[in-house]
């Protein structure tokens, strides 16, 4: 993963809390984060469920990459490139037969464009755009101007000359403002808020990160978001694809995940640190998420 700007010091984030925003690794001077990113980085070739302050605008530098947000998966190809809202819950994975894939993503926070809180610039277009709960994510197409304009920002973010931090600022505001006429109708059609399911899924994944290192039952994931046992099910299947407990078991592998590379901490206590019963347990898991054990994992990226 390259890096340019103020991104996360080499270190890769897993984790989904609002207040552990991009915005914690950004200068608040210029609050951008810029990465070239390629799914052999992540864990299992996959960018978890999370979601930030920040919008994020990107495009695809090779192969195609798949979006899933609100309960919808959008696939976008080489040359393609789109724009993700503030606080959606999404989740980043290769497409479809896709053994080559990158993209390029800018992560902004609003502030650099709207100014001061209550401004003319915040109330009337950065607000509004940002509270449409029907419109978590717009593509731009191939041939789409602001694909050129982003191509810009990769190369004065990765150039930092005198006067970069204008330009990126002035380009992010024709992107935003592009995006904002296109979408007039829709983010004027009805009145701003937030998506209840969204924010019942959030405070379950928060629940299920904080306590993914002891044991963690059922009715404690629903009381996280203050519903039943049932309905907790039925939520998370319909927003994340999956079981509480399915996405438990992987977070707690991408966890381990992280640790086999970045330390030298034996097998065994990594998988105990991550809420495993047994090294055996922990082997057989590993194995059907990672196609490898854990020691290949740790010799396999060491090398």
């Amino acid at each position: 993963m390259q890096s340019y700007g103020v991104f996360m010091g080499g270190k890769m984030r897993i984790g989904n809390r609002l207040e552990e925003s991009f915005a914690d690794w950004m200068t608040a001077e210029f609050p951008v984060t810029v990465v070239d990113a390629h799914f052999h980085d992540y864990p299992n070739r996959v960018i978890p469920w999370h979601w930030h302050r920040e919008f994020e605008v990107f495009y695809i530098t090779s192969g195609s990459i798949r979006y899933r947000a609100n309960q919808e998966m959008m696939e976008f190809s080489e040359g393609e490139g789109g724009f993700l809202n503030s606080n959606v819950l999404h989740s980043i994975e290769p497409g479809m037969d896709s053994a080559s894939d990158s993209f390029f993503v800018a992560i902004v926070h609003s502030d650099l464009l709207a100014g001061a809180p209550g401004s003319a610039i915040d109330t009337k277009y950065i607000r509004p755009m940002q509270l449409c709960e029907k419109l978590p994510m717009v593509r731009f197409p191939k041939g789409d101007g602001r694909l050129e304009q982003l191509k810009r920002i990769a190369e004065l973010m990765q150039g930092r000359q005198s006067g970069y931090e204008l330009r990126v600022r002035s380009l992010l505001s024709e992107i935003w403002m592009k995006t904002y006429e296109q979408n007039d109708a829709l983010i004027h059609s009805g009145r701003p808020g937030r998506n209840l399911e969204q924010e019942r899924v959030k405070s379950m994944l928060t629940c299920i990160e904080d306590g993914y290192a002891h044991k963690l039952e059922l009715r404690e994931i629903a009381a996280a978001a203050n519903i039943s046992e049932r309905e907790c099910l039925r939520c998370f299947r319909r927003n994340v694809g999956c079981t509480p407990f399915e996405y438990l078991i992987n977070y707690r592998i991408q966890r381990a995940a992280m640790q086999l590379i970045q330390t030298d901490r034996p097998i065994l206590e990594v998988a105990l640190s991550c809420g495993f019963s047994t090294g055996s347990y922990f082997g057989k898991k590993f194995r059907e998420v990672m196609q490898c054990t854990p020691r290949q994992y740790r010799e396999r990226h060491r090398q």
